[in-house]
């Protein structure tokens, strides 16, 4: 018998990487490999919508201590060169960390997640009874969380710089502004009387921590609402990077306000559900959400980013499914003729069940009587000679309350996955009809003229993206091809092909990468397991900063805007 998952879920929930909907634990590693290559678009689309922070860059006090960090240094004179400003950094660091770490033994309510080193730094903790030794290695990168985490953020966000002169950062007067108190908290707490020292009581730390901890951010009142201003683009410069990480943000806010009012805890999967149907799936209803004029713009792009994270997801629930057809009953491996038997074998019945078209012979449908048959229900009559016409209409007729849409194949996919022994062909219906209906409606939003897909042109590059799926499924609607054939040309080409070039693609003199199958004569063999899941949005860091920010209060059971947060997204849309 196959099993699915690994055993690094600690790790990945350690990592945020994961929303409660995929919380089946599988190697971060594996899952950060890519294997279609489908992740690289979506993180430039991201990157470029939520600039100035990672996936990694969760707490926002961080910023206001690197900031501090790198005025010490220069301040002090503790470096004259880039390896002894790395050893500077890296120590004050560790000083900060075993402080956080001593704060979250007194105060344990607290919010001390997402502190860098924590795990070094409490197992050295945990050791000595009275004194740490200040020598321990804590991070990998020799610039510590900041190289690894913050550097590149930081200076995205206008709070350091690159000197020519020294070779290493300064901070900018934007910086040197915002760490005001926290520089008079830092003399209070003696932090650079220890910096230099051989070891260092758990006693000191502790009343370091009392006043420099990460959870004190939102007493640094002055440093807060800076920080806060320089994150919303209402200070430092302002450029497109700036608009765009003040509208995203302006969006989440809006779209958490709406669904907390229906007593919602927003997810990631809720947030661009609400840009791609406008509305919100609830366990028992939905919640319709309104997109402020001054961001539908903005909003499709996030569409274009959710539709992306349809398609991958479904091609890589196939190739889940696939991998495991390969260990499960063919340790040795079959030919690729066979998965496709596999497949097919109940291909008509499972595709009748999902349209309600049971007992009916669907072998030879085509990919057009298909989608007429779905949207006749919906009274939506479709023209093959004018695709972007239907796709149009399909895009403002088929909802969240629509008895079949992209939702109910992405929910079948989440239930399916999760089986110890996941059904191929199950998979593979709801996979391709995920793709179709995805491709259908963004089809007439993919005008070359249009502005979103302008924007996703110059992050799509030689990847694979909506814009080739639109196109590969527009050709074969054109075609008539049938279900079956379009089901098995498509896996073909964008999951068993796919893969082989991803991999060859990272082949290099420096590097040897596992692969996820190989081919044995006419024989295609299991290497390893994938889990499919969702695209990375940001979104957990992104609501860990605003709630460091004080706009969100987020906890596991509420996610809501403070009043702070409603007076800012009132400042952003200009309705204040």
């Amino acid at each position: 018998m196959i099993i699915f998952l690994n055993n690094y879920g600690e790790l990945l929930k350690e990592m945020s990487l994961l929303e409660p909907t995929w919380n089946k634990s599988v190697k971060e590693y594996d899952r950060a490999l890519d294997p279609l290559g489908l992740s690289r678009v979506n993180n430039r689309m991201v990157g470029d919508l939520l600039p100035g922070f990672t996936s990694m860059t969760q707490r926002a006090g961080y910023y206001v201590f690197y900031t501090w960090a790198i005025a010490q240094i220069r301040r002090k004179k503790l470096t004259k060169s880039l390896p002894q400003f790395k050893n500077a950094i890296y120590d004050l660091e560790r000083l900060f960390m075993l402080s956080c770490i001593a704060h979250a033994e007194t105060a344990p309510e607290n919010n001390h997640a997402h502190i860098t080193g924590m795990r070094k730094g409490r197992d050295s903790w945990n050791k000595n009874p009275d004194k740490i030794p200040l020598n321990i290695k804590f991070f990998g990168d020799k610039l510590g969380g900041y190289g690894q985490y913050y550097e590149k953020s930081m200076m995205h966000l206008g709070l350091a710089e690159w000197d020519d002169v020294d070779g290493y950062e300064k901070p900018t007067k934007l910086g040197l502004d915002m760490i005001n108190h926290f520089t008079t908290l830092a003399v209070e707490s003696g932090i650079m009387s220890q910096y230099g020292k051989k070891s260092i009581s758990k006693s000191k730390l502790t009343e370091m921590g009392e006043k420099l901890c990460l959870c004190k951010l939102g007493e640094w009142n002055n440093d807060k609402n800076l920080l806060r201003n320089t994150f919303f683009g209402f200070s430092g410069t302002r450029n497109k990077s700036s608009k765009a990480r003040q509208e995203s943000f302006a969006m989440i806010l809006s779209v958490i306000e709406q669904a907390s009012t229906q007593n919602h805890k927003m997810t990631s999967q809720d947030f661009l559900d609400s840009v791609y149907f406008g509305g919100i799936q609830t366990v028992n209803d939905s919640i319709r959400i309104i997109i402020p004029p001054s961001l539908a713009e903005l909003s499709k792009k996030w569409k274009i980013v959710k539709a992306h994270d349809n398609l991958a997801f479904a091609t890589e629930s196939i190739l889940q499914s696939f991998l495991g057809i390969l260990e499960m009953n063919h340790p040795k491996g079959l030919p690729l003729e066979d998965f496709f038997k596999i497949i097919f074998e109940n291909f008509d019945a499972e595709l009748g069940n999902l349209l309600n078209r049971q007992n009916e012979n669907l072998h030879n449908m085509t990919v057009r009587d298909m989608i007429s048959g779905i949207l006749s229900g919906s009274e939506i009559v479709c023209d093959w000679d004018d695709i972007s016409g239907t796709s149009k209409k399909f895009d403002t007729t088929i909802s969240l309350s629509s008895e079949i849409s992209e939702k109910s194949f992405v929910t079948n996919l989440e239930g399916l996955l999760i089986d110890q022994s996941p059904n191929p062909c199950k998979i593979s219906v709801n996979g391709i009809l995920l793709v179709l209906f995805t491709a259908l409606r963004m089809s007439w939003r993919m005008n070359p003229n249009d502005s979103s897909a302008v924007w996703l042109k110059q992050f799509q590059e030689s990847d694979i993206g909506i814009l080739e799926f639109t196109d590969f499924v527009r050709e074969h609607v054109k075609q008539n091809m049938s279900v079956v054939g379009f089901t098995r040309e498509f896996i073909l080409r964008y999951v068993i092909l796919q893969a082989e070039k991803i991999y060859r693609d990272k082949i290099n003199p420096n590097s040897n990468p596992k692969q996820w199958f190989h081919k044995s004569g006419s024989n295609y063999v299991r290497d390893r397991d994938y889990i499919a899941g969702p695209r990375s949005i940001r979104f957990e860091s992104t609501l860990s900063i605003l709630h460091d920010l004080g706009v969100v209060n987020s906890t596991d059971d509420i996610l809501e805007c403070t009043e702070s947060g409603r007076k800012m997204l009132g400042r952003v849309l200009g309705t204040a």
